[in-house]
């Protein structure tokens, strides 16, 4: 239970919970992409698959 009211994933004990939460909150790139819209999420895989 302790986890699930961490704000930071260096304050959690559980490491698979811990690197999930770091991959969705602290990731550069994931915190970049979320402020996208979903047609500008599908573009940028379009062009990365290309």
């Amino acid at each position: 239970m302790h986890d699930f009211s961490c704000t930071e994933a260096k304050d959690m004990y559980y490491g698979i919970l811990a690197s999930r939460v770091e991959f969705f909150k602290e990731s550069e790139e994931i915190v970049n992409i979320s402020g996208l819209s979903l047609e500008e999420v599908k573009q940028l895989k379009a062009d990365r698959s290309a």
